[in-house]
């Protein structure tokens, strides 16, 4: 969930399952735009090529869809407060209007995830401590937030994601292993946005841990290399694309594994 500023008629709750709001009286861990409690590292298409410590480069929302593989950490993150989360997540953005944000995302999560105060007794959250979990995302141009959990996740697991728009039947849909598709799919979105891959941090209190996270594949033009739909069909997310990358230096990092492209890298970080 990349947050920016938004209309107070988001959220409705959909679907039973994950994803937090920012509880209004939670300590800020790390400042990403005006949201103190997320921390983010990883790459978007943009208007042009940086490195930033948010998402403060425009993005480019010409691409129709993005896949890659995941993979889950070899570690669990450190214990975690009541309220927070990890997870590494393929993107399609779209943005409408000065104060709106919508998404489709799909990946992996580990803690605490659902509306409100993420709690033990709160019933339409999900807190998954023990292992990481593979779930999907999403908030319309409507108005209605959804999420929900597929399957636990075990470490070091890789599992290749895509998100797609289909002129077909003009909606947008997620896959996890490449071709299994989530029940849900999305038609009331623009045919085209801003894709992304990033790991993303929620921390209630000063302390948060970024595992090791991998993202695509060093050998290019397969499933699990991080890729882009556009008017040819899909493509290696090479230099060719224009891409900004976020690092919140001092503390979670985006590293390339592929020098001059953008088809496999890892995050990793802590603050203490």
């Amino acid at each position: 969930m990349r947050l920016v500023a938004r209309s107070a008629s988001v959220v409705a709750l959909v679907v039973v399952g994950l994803f937090a709001a920012p509880s209004a009286q939670a300590a800020g861990a790390k400042t990403c735009g005006e949201f103190t409690n997320y921390a983010y590292a990883g790459q978007y298409t943009s208007q042009s090529a940086t490195s930033d410590t948010c998402f403060d480069t425009s993005g480019y929302f010409g691409w129709a869809g993005i896949d890659g593989a995941v993979t889950t950490p070899a570690t669990y993150p450190a214990p975690l407060d009541s309220f927070d989360h990890n997870l590494g997540t393929l993107n399609a953005q779209f943005s409408v209007g000065s104060s709106s944000n919508f998404w489709i995302q799909i990946g992996w999560m580990f803690g605490a995830v659902g509306p409100g105060q993420c709690t033990q007794t709160n019933p339409t959250c999900l807190i998954s401590r023990s292992n990481y979990s593979l779930y999907f995302e999403t908030n319309d141009p409507d108005g209605y937030y959804s999420i929900a959990k597929v399957s636990n996740l075990s470490l070091s697991t890789s599992v290749t994601y895509r998100v797609q728009y289909a002129s077909t039947d003009g909606c947008w849909h997620a896959y996890y292993n490449y071709n299994t598709q989530v029940s849900t799919y999305w038609c009331n979105y623009p045919t085209s946005g801003e894709m992304g891959a990033w790991n993303e941090i929620y921390s209630n209190v000063n302390y948060v841990q970024m595992p090791i996270s991998d993202f695509g594949s060093s050998t290019p033009n397969t499933n699990s290399t991080l890729r882009l739909l556009g008017a040819s069909g899909w493509r290696d997310w090479t230099s060719a694309a224009t891409t900004t990358t976020v690092q919140n230096r001092p503390y979670f990092y985006w590293s390339p594994f592929v020098s001059g492209s953008f088809i496999h890298f890892r995050t990793y970080g802590a603050v203490h």
